[in-house]
């Protein structure tokens, strides 16, 4: 399944701070996943995110100014033995970084990715491969 939506900021954002996994514009999972698992938006209580996130999906988001990143902090959850690459392309071919875990939380927590590379004006994409799957609340950017 792919769903792109075309919104796109008119002013790229600045990579500082965090922003909700919610506001991804790109969203890929495979197809043979199972229609009970396809990788969408949910909420509890207050709380939003992109919840069912497999092997083989990809969350894109829209163009941020880089300078001077140097990890990527992702705020997850789930049952996840994998990698999430960080690149510039929704393919992945020069991952500016990349993270290898083993997840077993029921409650948010935070895993970093250190980068390189990453300057300019580009979109942000995270292509996640490994077995289970994870819920991403929010993504953040550490600056040097």
């Amino acid at each position: 399944m792919e769903k792109e939506v075309n919104i796109q900021n008119e002013t790229p954002l600045t990579a500082e701070g965090c922003h909700p996994a919610v506001t991804a514009t790109y969203i890929t999972c495979p197809e043979d996943t199972d229609a009970d698992r396809k990788t969408r938006a949910a909420e509890e209580g207050n709380v939003s995110f992109v919840t069912d996130i497999t092997n083989g999906t990809v969350l894109g988001f829209d163009k941020f100014v880089y300078e001077n990143v140097s990890m990527i902090l992702l705020e997850i959850r789930g049952e996840f033995d994998g990698s999430v690459r960080v690149s510039h392309t929704p393919r992945g071919r020069r991952a500016a970084g990349e993270a290898i875990f083993q997840l077993r939380k029921d409650s948010w927590t935070c895993e970093l990715i250190p980068v390189e590379g990453m300057s300019g004006v580009r979109p942000l994409y995270f292509i996640f491969s490994g077995t289970g799957h994870l819920d991403l609340k929010q993504f953040g950017f550490i600056r040097v």
